[in-house]
């Protein structure tokens, strides 16, 4: 019989990685956001942050309905948001917000991945 391991099993590391440690649910910290958050845009999303120094990572996607008429491109522009900021972890301290606009869903994934690490490198 195969030992199959389970996400508790794994280390602390790996644990660490989960997607949903890392997502801001609480109204109180998209309230810090509006207030206090610098707002960055480009061609394929906007960006809400508030930089932290000890607080990690927080963050949260956004693709609208008014952008994105079918919940399938909805959820395709969040799943390609939100691996942009697991890609670049460990490079980003504090809270954000991503929006998706339109082009997300047909930008080729390296532009992507290239304009949100523009935005890091300015913070």
């Amino acid at each position: 019989m195969v030992e199959k391991s389970s996400p508790a099993a794994a280390p602390k590391e790996e644990r660490a990685c989960q997607r949903k440690y890392f997502r801001l649910n609480k109204a109180y910290q998209f309230q810090e956001l509006s207030k206090q958050g610098k707002t960055f845009k480009t061609e394929d999303f906007l960006v809400r942050f508030v930089p932290k120094d000890a607080g990690g990572l927080g963050f949260a996607v956004k693709a609208t309905k008014k952008n994105f008429k079918k919940a399938h491109d909805r959820n395709y522009a969040k799943r390609r948001l939100r691996h942009l900021i697991y890609m670049t972890k460990p490079e980003v301290q504090g809270h954000m917000v991503l929006i998706a606009h339109k082009s997300v869903t047909t930008r080729q994934y390296a532009l992507l991945l290239e304009a949100f690490g523009r935005l890091i490198r300015n913070w």
